[in-house]
């Protein structure tokens, strides 16, 4: 547990950075998915949750499919829009995070598979990259990514969590549809909020610059909006594992 400073050289070429190992890492598999999620990282189930003594943050969705971690689901959402209408992420088809599925409307959450990115947790940073400016401004121009960045200061979390929220992709909400049953009465034990109706994802619609992607979690149904548009947007953070 700490820092170390770890140096590669190559012929006459070096480089230095810090690896850091922390105290709170846990590991998670599949058969997590549904437990409750602490602010220090550690897991309970519904019935050994107790309001009084433990701080919830997330509970558990699913395995990331890279990296050794897994995925919890914030337990509050709120209503924005992806983009403001009129500005350059409005009116831009980000090529990078187009998550495309084998088939769309009711049901569609459920069977479709994806071609594309469908890893949504550096979506945002792609987005600056492309457009610098209007990203500085994030609360403005793009409230749902904006609401985020911010969800674990705005819920009070501290520690290794406090950062790193993100918006799922496509893929990922699709994921979060297939076990809503599971997770549904544990965000209710835990004081969540989360009405499982409409949501964005940070995926760009293939066909369109206007329009990104969503899905209705009352059907199972993927479709695509206009940015503009106002829907329910949840987060997902990515926890220490092996």
């Amino acid at each position: 547990v700490g820092e170390t400073t770890v140096t590669v050289n190559c012929d006459e070429a070096s480089g230095s950075t810090t690896l850091k190992v922390l105290e709170s890492a846990k590991c998670y598999a599949d058969a997590d998915i549904g437990k409750i999620v602490l602010e220090d990282g550690s897991l309970v189930t519904k019935e050994d949750y107790d309001s009084n003594t433990m701080k919830a943050i997330a509970v558990v969705v699913g395995t990331k499919y890279a990296g050794g971690q897994v995925l919890g689901v914030g337990l509050q959402e709120s209503y924005f829009a992806w983009a403001k209408e009129g500005t350059t992420g409005y009116k831009t088809k980000f090529e990078n995070i187009i998550c495309t599925p084998s088939e769309t409307d009711s049901g569609a959450a459920s069977s479709a598979t994806f071609a594309g990115d469908i890893d949504g947790s550096d979506n945002w940073a792609y987005i600056c990259s492309i457009d610098p400016k209007g990203t500085k401004d994030a609360a403005t121009n793009y409230p749902a990514f904006d609401y985020a960045n911010n969800y674990g200061v705005t819920q009070g979390i501290t520690g290794n969590y406090k950062d790193g929220w993100y918006i799922p992709s496509l893929k990922e909400l699709c994921d979060i549809y297939k076990v809503k049953d599971t997770i549904e009465d544990v965000i209710t034990v835990v004081g969540g909020n989360l009405s499982m109706y409409w949501y964005w994802s940070s995926s760009q619609y293939a066909s369109d610059y206007y329009f990104a992607c969503q899905v209705g979690f009352s059907s199972g149904g993927v479709y695509y909006s206009s940015k503009n548009y106002n829907f329910n947007v949840l987060v997902l953070q990515a926890f220490n594992a092996q």
